[in-house]
């Protein structure tokens, strides 16, 4: 079981964020070192500020959710941690204005393991009070380097797709689920190819690239580029592709672009339209502008028919559905002219 996460927080306010004060000449170290062997490697740290800036580096465990954000825990607290192989010197320093220090650490592997083990180096300078939004608040420069160390010839590259879901329709927008199953720290893209009814290529939508830890799961996006598609039933077949020469893990599925039948919405004379031709229908009320009165008809009529059976039309945020989230992205939009 994983031990509690922990927040860095100095002092009571305090907001911890990378700067331009400081300066690391690499952020990754993807290593194959032997198991039972070391290897010693570094990095440099830079003051790019006006004053002296006191540093200090310590290690972290962290990993990502399913979305890709970062996570840290206290060293030592997650089962492939190799914070304990990691040996740095110097641990805390000070810099002048403009000057430049190298930083060593050495990776001591333990016999006997497979696959990838991860930690990260943290680099953090002294906090710096900044004004925001009226408040004095202590903000703390900080880089975190990821320290990847796989032994050579060593774990499983494994994965499957756990997920093809249908956002939104303009433009198309797939979620795609993936769990790494092997032991190895994977690197993963594709594509999702749209097929119409008649088996016909409508787009290929490509999967950026995106990482993934061993034993994680991620969700990500894949938007294409072309307008909603005509009304009809399609075909979508994800392929992911994580350097097996083996297989490419593949997921599909099947839906429907519904067809528009516009009604006039509550008390409203005409039906919605679509003032630029965009395929949302941001005027509601359908009187020809694009006004505080559209959104506050959506907002009042959102669970009518009306909307709900229509919904491409008021998917204002294209995640595939009409709610309450379109009504304040519609205000929003609004409110920017």
């Amino acid at each position: 079981m994983l031990r509690k996460s922990f927040i860095l927080i100095l002092a009571l306010g305090a907001v911890i964020l990378p700067s331009a004060a400081l300066e690391v000449s690499q952020i990754e170290f993807d290593l194959q070192v032997p198991a039972g062997g070391s290897g010693t490697y570094s990095f440099l740290v830079h003051n790019d500020e006006q004053i002296t800036d006191d540093i200090k580096i310590y290690l972290v465990d962290w990993d990502r959710d399913a979305e890709g954000n970062h996570r840290f825990y206290e060293p030592g607290s997650l089962p492939r941690s190799n914070t304990s192989w990691i040996t740095v010197t110097p641990t805390s320093f000070s810099l002048r204005p403009d000057e430049a220090r190298e930083v060593r650490f050495t990776i001591t592997v333990p016999p006997d393991v497979q696959g990838t083990y991860w930690g990260m180096i943290m680099v953090e300078g002294r906090p710096r009070p900044q004004e925001r939004e009226g408040a004095t608040v202590l903000v703390v420069p900080r880089f975190g380097i990821k320290v990847y160390v796989t032994p050579p010839w060593t774990g499983t590259s494994a994965g499957r797709i756990t997920k093809v879901q249908r956002l939104g329709l303009n433009p198309l927008t797939f979620l795609i689920g993936f769990e790494n199953t092997g032991d190895v720290h994977l690197r993963v893209s594709g594509e999702v190819q749209v097929l119409d009814g008649r088996g016909e290529l409508v787009e290929k939508i490509a999967v950026a690239q995106f990482p993934i830890l061993p034993g994680a799961v991620r969700e990500v996006r894949a938007s294409g580029s072309a307008p909603r598609p005509a009304p009809g039933r399609y075909y979508a077949l994800a392929v992911l592709d994580f350097g097996s020469p083996d297989y490419l893990p593949a997921g599909q599925l099947i839906f429907d672009v519904p067809e528009l039948r516009l009604v006039p919405i509550g008390g409203a004379a005409s039906p919605p339209r679509d003032l630029d031709g965009d395929g949302f229908f941001e005027d509601v009320d359908g009187d020809g502008a694009f006004t505080s009165a559209d959104p506050d008809l959506l907002e009042a009529n959102l669970t009518t028919a009306a909307v709900q059976n229509n919904w491409p039309a008021f998917d204002f945020d294209n995640d595939g559905d009409a709610d309450g989230e379109d009504v304040a992205l519609l205000r929003g939009l609004l409110s920017r002219g």
